[in-house]
């Protein structure tokens, strides 16, 4: 039950945005007031802004509660074209904020390796991972070294 009232809330967020009655920067009611207006719990209620926060929706203040993004623009699906005789496509169609949250989660989860020198064979999570997508593709080897420095413009991978 709760996992469709989260979705109906997401619903109604996404419905004020289409109807004007939310707008860029503006602070959306409290937690507990979603939470008594949708008669849910207030988990259900942050698990709904959290899915649109994680959209580029919504951005949380710490202790000031959550807001629409200031840059939030309604998608323009008027045609479904993107024009590349241009310079380049039209910067809103392009997925800037997917690529930033993309690039942010490994950030955040290996911020206190990124700088240092763990381990000389590289990150060990990356060489197994490469290990099994070379697997798959039925390229069968040991765990790889990788290696930073770049020979003729291309990086080296070597195997043991």
């Amino acid at each position: 039950m709760s996992a469709t009232k989260y979705i109906h809330i997401v619903d109604w967020v996404m419905h004020e945005l289409d109807q004007n009655r939310l707008h860029s920067g503006m602070k959306l009611p409290s937690v507990r007031s979603l939470a008594t207006q949708f008669q849910c719990s207030k988990n259900t209620v942050v698990k709904a802004l959290e899915v649109l926060k994680q959209g580029h929706i919504l951005y949380a203040k710490e202790k000031s509660g959550y807001f629409v993004v200031d840059d939030y623009k309604k998608p323009n699906t008027s045609n479904g074209q993107i024009d590349f005789l241009s310079a380049g496509p039209d910067p809103d169609v392009l997925p800037y904020e997917d690529f930033q949250h993309c690039m942010n989660q490994p950030i955040d989860r290996y911020k206190e390796q990124l700088f240092t020198y763990n381990d000389v064979k590289g990150l060990p999570s990356l060489r197994n991972e490469l290990v099994r997508y070379l697997q798959n593709m039925q390229i069968f080897t040991r765990p790889i070294i990788l290696l930073s420095p770049v020979v003729l413009n291309k990086p080296c991978i070597y195997y043991l």
